[in-house]
């Protein structure tokens, strides 16, 4: 009896793991979303990122349990197809099936790195030049994993100026930049292309830079040409602007093109020669020039002496011969002298000719300063020796003339008598007088 029970037991037994393993119990009744996916976007090409996503299964004794989304079967989505679509999901439990559905849309699939060749491409340029894609090539790493290259990404800034150091290359959000050098366009040269039809001046003449021409060079290769008369022209000391050559050194034109993109200058030498005097004439007026021996030479201010002055230039000019215009030697004037000689001031490579007189410089009065001996005796000859007369002269000076025997002296009396007292000098047709004594 206990055989026939426990046989039974281990059959109750067996049946029983029998019936589990063979599916029995509960069995499902339907399936519904708990919660849905994070990302409902599926990359183009890719496949659905089901995390977050949860069904619940319902069973026919109301029980219940949770299942992820990634463990279902999909179905129905075709992710080459870009817009809005439905996924299938898809629980099979046994023999039963269950579907539920979520919305996805299929987007373009992000680029998640760029790789730029850039061997080829030109990364130096000009403020205002457009920046050259030739010879660029760009690689796409996508999420996808997928690697290709594109052409359709976009340049930023696609117009260079002076302070642009990179250009960004940017493709379904992945960015990559090309390191680039911008200057600005500027005036690198000013080249004189035909000089003046004058380059030869005088000191105080007119600078005309008529038939000039000019081409001025920019960084960026291109050029502009300039007349004459586009151009403007300053000296180098002052920057004022160039009229004439000011002294006989200022031969440097500086000339300077103005353009939309700068400024810029270059040095024009012309000839520079000082106006010279060659050739004075003089002509009196009216009277002469008369002078005493010893003076020095003066026009005396008088304006009766006028010279004719021709320059080296081929211009000429009148002037009234004045002290401070015109130089003689400076050397003393001889009695007899007829002429002299003057410059135009510093320039003595030619000399005008002045007429004078000179006259002899003599006594006009006379006076005993030292007079000779004083004491004689009756019928005793009159001695002048350490006579010294004081001779006014000519010209107003003043003279000592001590005696000598052939000097030209004459005195009356020559002998005393008792009733001499004062002996009468006669000196240049002049006379004076000294007195005596008689013993």
């Amino acid at each position: 009896m206990k055989r026939v029970t426990l046989a039974v037991l281990i059959l109750s037994i067996c049946i029983l793991a029998l019936g589990i393993l063979s599916g029995c119990g509960p069995s499902p009744v339907g399936i519904i979303v708990k919660s849905a996916p994070k990302n409902k976007t599926v990359p183009q090409g890719g496949t659905p990122d089901l995390t977050g996503g949860v069904v619940t299964v319902t069973y026919e004794d109301d029980t219940t349990k949770d299942v992820p989304m990634s463990e279902l079967e999909q179905r129905g989505l075709n992710s080459a197809e870009l817009g809005k679509q439905t996924l299938v999901l898809v629980y099979t439990e046994g023999k039963k099936s269950f579907s539920t559905t979520v919305e996805m849309t299929v987007s373009l699939a992000k680029a998640t790195k760029l790789e730029l060749a850039t061997d080829n491409v030109k990364t130096s340029y000009f403020s205002g030049d457009n920046f050259d894609r030739t010879g660029l090539v760009v690689t796409a790493h996508y999420e996808t994993g997928k690697v290709a290259d594109v052409t359709n990404y976009e340049i930023s800034p696609t117009r260079l100026t002076a302070d642009t150091a990179e250009v960004v290359v940017s493709y379904r959000s992945a960015r990559a930049s090309i390191p680039v050098t911008v200057v600005d366009k500027a005036p690198a040269s000013l080249k004189f292309d035909s000089m003046p039809q004058k380059t030869t001046y005088f000191m105080g003449d007119m600078f005309s830079a008529e038939g000039l021409k000019a081409t001025v060079a920019f960084n960026d290769g291109t050029t502009q040409s300039f007349n004459w008369n586009e151009l403007s022209y300053s000296h180098v000391i002052g920057g004022t602007e160039y009229r004439s050559p000011d002294f006989l050194a200022d031969s440097v034109v500086i000339v300077t093109a103005t353009t939309a993109l700068g400024t810029i200058s270059a040095e024009l030498t012309i000839n520079v020669s000082e106006v010279l005097p060659v050739e004075l004439v003089a002509t009196v007026t009216e009277g002469e020039l008369s002078f005493i021996e010893g003076e020095y030479f003066s026009f005396g201010g008088k304006g009766n002496v006028s010279i004719f002055v021709r320059y080296n230039n081929n211009t000429s000019e009148t002037l009234v011969a004045t002290d401070d215009l015109f130089f003689s030697d400076g050397e003393h004037l001889q009695a007899g002298q007829t002429s002299v000689k003057v410059t135009f001031g510093a320039y003595d490579a030619v000399k005008a000719t002045i007429p004078v007189t000179v006259a002899r410089n003599l006594p006009t009065a006379i006076d005993v300063l030292i007079a000779p001996k004083s004491t004689y005796a009756v019928g005793e000859s009159v001695s002048l020796d350490g006579l010294i007369l004081l001779a006014t002269m000519t010209n107003g000076t003043f003279d000592q003339i001590p005696y000598s025997a052939d000097g030209g002296f004459a005195c009356t009396p020559t002998v005393v008598s008792s009733d001499t007292h004062r002996i009468t000098v006669t000196y240049a047709g002049l006379e004076t007088f000294f007195t005596i004594e008689v013993e």
